[in-house]
């Protein structure tokens, strides 16, 4: 892994110096960022557009250390729409099949919509490469680490819920808040008590209070609940940290499902950890300060247009491939 350091400016955002003698240039952003320290290597320009986005070069390790507290300057609050992705039809340990489709949709919808709130903006797609099983709460802090000093306020999105009321505006929330209140998928039905999953928005400093989401949650399910609670055990999701059922409510995108996979060993195993953070057995120290990963090349725009796409290789210590798989002594 290699170190790097950041210096800060009153008027861009800082720069990353590499311990390689690579030179870097102030971003082209706009915004601020203080009391930074990520384990990076160089600041990848991008094109004007996106900002400046500050990212491990392909086969780098890339780890977020330290705190955040990145502010805008007297400029407008800028959100990023984190979206974790994998497209894997014939995998049958995730609810993979016909993500691109969803994608395709979701952009540009996204962006349409956003726009007509007058949000300031952007969509970073989180991709895990093939080959182990589907990781969403991994991808949630990728995506975060991989944005959160060009955008001061966060939505974890799904690629399979949209928005269906104007009101619902993604505005800048002073607490996390679960927009997804009622969702066609369960014909709107209002959402359970713990749930936060479809789509929960929140600044950067809430997300890396409760250290982010958990690594531990291979395959489908649990790790929504999990930061629930991490939410919860910090002071956040109290009665009015979500939107109405009238106001959160969500379109669903039609996609392949594969049944019973919260029957699975994995499934089961993974719920004792849940239970470990239900009643604060535990403390969330591993989560997204703990998250190491590669980039696979370099970061691809306009797939659909309208976001910035990254493909993520995790570098955990353990990463299953198969559902009924078991981790090793003392994981």
């Amino acid at each position: 892994t290699t170190t790097a350091t950041t210096t800060t400016t009153t008027t861009t955002t800082p720069v990353i110096v590499a311990n390689e003698g690579i030179d870097s240039s102030p971003s082209r952003g706009g915004g601020g960022r203080e009391s930074t320290n990520m384990m990076m290597t160089r600041g990848i320009e991008h094109p004007e557009s996106m900002g400046s986005i500050t990212a491990g070069v392909a086969g780098d390790i890339v780890k977020f250390v330290g705190t955040t507290t990145t502010t805008r300057d007297g400029q407008q609050h800028r959100l990023g729409v984190i979206v974790p992705f994998r497209d894997s039809s014939n995998n049958p340990t995730s609810q993979g099949a016909d993500r691109t489709k969803n994608l395709n949709e979701f952009v540009p919808f996204m962006s349409t919509f956003l726009s007509k709130a007058g949000v300031s903006f952007e969509i970073i797609v989180a991709e895990q490469t093939q080959g182990r099983i589907f990781n969403k709460g991994a991808m949630f802090n990728a995506g975060y680490i991989l944005a959160h000093d060009r955008v001061d306020y966060i939505v974890l999105h799904d690629v399979d819920q949209v928005p269906e009321n104007p009101k619902n505006n993604y505005a800048y929330p002073m607490r996390p808040t679960h927009l997804c209140a009622a969702s066609s998928q369960w014909n709107y039905r209002p959402s359970y008590g713990q749930m936060v999953g479809g789509a929960i928005i929140m600044q950067n400093k809430h997300y890396e209070k409760v250290n982010g989401f958990s690594n531990y949650y291979w395959g489908w399910g649990q790790e929504d609940d999990d930061f629930y609670f991490r939410l919860s055990n910090s002071g956040f999701m109290q009665g009015g940290d979500r939107l109405s059922p009238a106001i959160g409510r969500y379109r669903a995108l039609s996609h392949k499902r594969v049944k019973d996979l919260d029957v699975t060993p994995m499934f089961k195993r993974q719920r004792k950890h849940l239970d470990a953070t239900i009643h604060g057995r535990k403390i969330p120290e591993e989560g997204l300060r703990s998250l190491e990963f590669k980039l696979v090349g370099e970061p691809i725009y306009d797939a659909p247009k309208g976001c910035v796409r990254y493909l993520i290789d995790l570098q955990l210590p353990w990463m299953p491939r198969t559902l009924d798989e078991k981790p090793p002594p003392g994981y």
